[in-house]
């Protein structure tokens, strides 16, 4: 039996793909999903989260603005006990306020799926649009790795703190919000999590 925790919030590499062989933008193939039965399962707006029995430590809410919660993961989930940030992001929060300042207009998009993809994009170049990749912390990232399949995307900001990382799923279903997840993360982790996720 699924235990399925409903949180409501306001607010495989198969194939490596670099659009430049020179640049540190990557878009990597969605790793094959993993069916569980008998996780647990956090829901996060449209999407799921699943964690294989005893994985899942616990889960907190966070004294934060609007509604976050972390997530901490036992030692064998991710090589060592992980405490991971979520939480349901507005496309004004996830962009700084560019979806409300013109930019989106300026760089040619309508949607947060459409500016996350436009601003990985490397053949791709503008003043408007390296304004928006400075904001969203790609100029000072390792490497900006994307995931999609038919339902979501995901991008993956990989900061050169692998602490402080972000990652950001995207259901195309929704088109005003994205779901972040924060705290120590590699690539093992981060397709780890996206094998888990259905959406609802």
């Amino acid at each position: 039996m699924k235990i399925v925790i409903y949180i409501i919030l306001i607010f495989s590499c198969i194939s490596c793909n670099a659009y430049n062989a020179d640049t540190k933008y990557f878009s990597k193939t969605w790793p094959e999903n993993i069916d569980c039965t008998t996780c647990t399962v956090i829901n996060v707006s449209d999407v799921n989260l699943a964690f294989s029995p005893g994985k899942l430590k616990y889960v907190k809410m966070l004294d934060m603005d609007g509604i976050a919660f972390s997530i901490i993961t036992d030692s064998s989930y991710q090589g060592q006990e992980n405490e991971l940030v979520i939480l349901e992001l507005s496309e004004s929060n996830t962009t700084g306020g560019l979806s409300k300042n013109g930019l989106y207009e300026k760089i040619g998009v309508n949607s947060l799926e459409e500016f996350f993809y436009k601003i990985h994009n490397n053949s791709i170049s503008s003043k408007d649009i390296e304004t928006a990749r400075k904001i969203m912390g790609i100029n000072d990232a390792s490497r900006f790795v994307s995931y999609r399949n038919a339902e979501l995307s995901a991008y993956w900001v990989e900061s050169k703190d692998d602490r402080n990382q972000s990652l950001y799923i995207l259901s195309h279903k929704n088109k005003t919000s994205s779901i972040q997840i924060s705290g120590y993360l590699n690539t093992k982790i981060v397709e780890k999590i996206l094998s888990s996720i259905e959406l609802k």
